[in-house]
């Protein structure tokens, strides 16, 4: 199974679980890339992190660090994010931990595993489908804490998250202890160890009842609470301390209150620190923002999607040049697992849709485009390539009408479409190169006018990628395999035979711009696929074609019909009595009918119609068939002075009645001369035709015509 196959099996299993919501990072053009790129950086060869850039290992930093590069992997599906995580199970597996010779062991050699450690296997377990990773866990640690004998005071998952909120109680930070016991209790509820899960959770809520007030970390430890309990669904209800009284939905409600009041998404190290120094425009941390609004994220979405959008767009803030987000804005001094944590975040809240108009140019992080999207920097950008980035795999990338550069690669899957309206008003201007399955490029309504060459790129499942509704004017290439997607398109007056490499469908493609095919669906209401008939028909036929459709819409006619009278009669002389609106006047016209001077018209003698019965409405039946049975009329002509008239012009039209006195026209042919029976005939199948009453109009020329009521029924058996 490949990686980007295996992608989905862990992010509908994480998601499922409700666990670490690890999915697409939203982006500002270099930051999801340049933001991974700087953690990779980071690693040692061996698979470690430090804590700052040039610094040796540190036992709390490895989890959070590879944290960062799984969001890297999720959203943008390079394969070498992957590999470093994978560097980082093996470094955690096979260097630090097992007892042979491992640096963080117990007394008595057993794995010493730090609090975020469990959260990063329990997910590479789900991302690679193999088991070493909760295998791991499961013996050394989640067994071990149900059977109260993890480590050198045999714990169980209670008794070791009392030891962390005592210790941080110890240091004077004992409220940052909600935050270390936190994803060790996600990873519980993700694993199934439901005991070892509450046993955390005890311990959390212990944390949030020794809160005094106000302190050190108490931000961060508040959104560790949080997060826990939104992600596994156990409920904290304090009983003592500064949150006594409060549910987990009062809790969240009370983190929310703690932004900055100049930013509603930055959140401090401590709530009370803005009042020391209001103004401090480095107020705010990344830590304590990346798990704020993913905890909030987390809870509520909807409800906390103003300070989750603002938190991301403070986050993009932070970022350096070289990639990295400062852990303080304008300090220039990044901590590695600060900048992972940061990833995560934007990763954990990333928008399923986002808006990109170019009208947003020059407005800030955190800005919000009147009619548009939230903020700037979350779901609210101002390129292609910036929307690309920002939205989570699989989501949908609305672009205002405009024109965008289109040259970044896109490497996840998404779909991306104009805003409805006619595509030659939004363009995707260079070439284009498809890096990724399923990526849709334009939809009915919502197309492009695609100005450069579209690739889609080896290795790609293209037979997942579709490219529909849009104004083609370069050359599509497929690299890829299986067969792309290219239908319902125009190709700017090519064969797209001659615009195309590779497998590559693109019948049926559109014979007219796309804007021009869709009004004449609209205007029409044909199906899709009949529109494109009729439309390929006009195409090819030219101004015939045109005025077949006109009889088609007037008369119902069909094409065939249309154009077998036009080369009948002539395209002059039907197109002379399609000027008229009513079937009748149009075949007095057509067969030159019109009132003659008197005594000039002929008359009908020795007609013959089969059979006769019946009424319809007060009307006699002049003949009965079954279906299926031909109708079949002879008649001569004579003029005003009795001489036979021959080889003159006439038509037979055989029309279906409703009793609401509607009328549809069901066949329509010539009337031919017989010269052995000396006699004008006429031979109408009756092959399909429903049953019922229907008018036989016989139209001749000079003003001679006849009406016959008609009665099909169903055959005897």
């Amino acid at each position: 199974m490949s990686r980007a196959r295996l992608q989905m099996k862990w992010w509908t299993a994480l998601l499922a679980a409700a666990c670490l919501l690890l999915a697409g990072a939203a982006g500002i053009a270099q930051s999801t890339e340049d933001a991974g790129d700087w953690l990779a950086g980071q690693q040692d060869e061996d698979g470690w992190f430090p804590w700052f850039p040039g610094g040796g290992p540190t036992t709390n930093t490895q989890g959070p660090s590879a944290l960062g590069l799984l969001a890297a992997y999720f959203h943008t599906e390079l394969e070498g994010y992957m590999d470093r995580a994978l560097l980082s199970g093996e470094y955690i597996l096979d260097s630090l931990y097992l007892p042979d010779g491992g640096v963080s062991n117990w007394s008595d050699g057993t794995p010493r595993i730090a609090m975020h450690d469990p959260l990063f296997l329990e997910a590479m377990g789900l991302a690679t489908g193999e088991s070493v990773y909760t295998d791991f866990l499961s013996t050394y640690y989640w067994d071990a804490l149900e059977a109260g004998t993890y480590g050198d005071a045999n714990h169980t998952a209670a008794s070791l998250g009392s030891s962390v909120v005592a210790a941080r109680t110890g240091g004077g930070i004992g409220q940052l202890s909600m935050w270390d016991i936190a994803p060790a209790a996600i990873a519980a509820h993700v694993a199934g160890r439901t005991d070892v899960r509450d046993g955390f959770m005890g311990a959390i809520l212990e944390g949030l009842e020794a809160a005094p007030g106000p302190g050190t970390y108490d931000v961060i430890g508040l959104a560790g609470a949080v997060w826990a309990s939104a992600l596994t669904g156990v409920d904290l209800n304090p009983t003592a301390g500064r949150y006594a009284g409060m549910n987990t939905e009062q809790l969240a409600a009370e983190l929310a209150g703690m932004t900055t009041s100049a930013n509603p998404g930055a959140f401090m190290w401590r709530s009370d620190a803005e009042d020391w120094f209001p103004d401090d425009p480095t107020n705010g941390d990344l830590q304590s923002t990346a798990f704020a609004i993913m905890a909030l994220y987390a809870l509520d979405a909807d409800q906390y999607a103003e300070q989750i959008a603002h938190g991301v767009a403070f986050i993009r803030s932070l970022q350096l040049g070289d990639g990295a987000f400062d852990s303080w804005l304008g300090r220039n001094n990044p901590n590695v697992e600060a900048h992972a944590e940061g990833l995560t975040a934007i990763a954990a809240v990333a928008p399923y849709i986002v808006f990109v108009d170019q009208a947003n140019a020059g407005l800030g992080w955190g800005d919000d485009p009147a009619g548009t999207g939230i903020v700037i920097g979350y779901d609210a950008f101002s390129s292609l390539a910036d929307g690309i980035d920002g939205v989570r795999p699989e989501g949908l990338v609305l672009v205002a009408h405009g024109d965008y550069d289109a040259t970044s690669p896109i490497r996840k899957p998404l779909t991306v479409v104009s805003e409805e309206g006619s595509a030659s008003n939004t363009s995707l201007i260079g070439d284009m190169s498809l890096e990724s399955r399923d990526i849709l490029i334009g939809r009915m309504g919502q197309g492009f006018s695609i100005r450069g060459n579209i690739t889609v790129t080896s290795g790609v499942d293209a037979s997942t990628v579709s490219i529909n509704w849009n104004d083609i004017y370069g050359h599509v290439t497929n690299e890829g395999d299986g067969t792309l997607d290219a239908r319902y398109n125009w190709w700017d007056d090519r064969h797209p035979r001659n615009a195309t490499t590779g497998q590559v469908n693109y019948n049926p493609f559109l014979p007219r711009p796309t804007d021009d095919v869709i009004s004449f669906i609209e205007r029409t209401g044909l199906p899709v696929a009949e529109a494109l008939s009729v439309l390929d028909f006009l195409e090819r036929r030219g101004a015939r074609g045109e005025l077949a459709w006109e009889l088609r819409q007037k008369f119902g006619f069909t094409l065939e019909e249309a154009m077998q009278l036009i080369s009948d009669f002539g395209i002059a002389r039907v197109h002379r009595a399609a000027r008229h609106h009513t079937y009748e006047r149009f075949l007095n016209q057509l067969v030159g009918y019109d009132p003659v001077p008197g005594g000039a018209a002929g008359t009908f003698v020795d007609k013959a119609v089969a059979g006769g019965a019946g009424t319809f409405d007060g009307q006699v039946v002049d003949a009965i068939y079954e279906i299926g049975e031909p109708i079949v009329v002879s008649f001569a002509l004579s003029d005003h002075a009795g001489e036979e008239v021959i080889h003159t012009g006439g038509l037979a039209s055989l029309v279906l009645l409703s009793e609401d006195g509607g009328k549809t026209l069901a066949r329509v042919g010539l009337v031919p001369y017989d010269e052995e029976l000396g006699m004008y005939t006429v031979e109408m199948s009756t092959d399909n035709l429903p049953p019922g009453f229907y008018e036989l109009h016989i139209d001749m020329g000079a003003g001679t015509h006849d009406t016959q009521l008609i009665e099909l029924t169903e055959p005897q058996s």
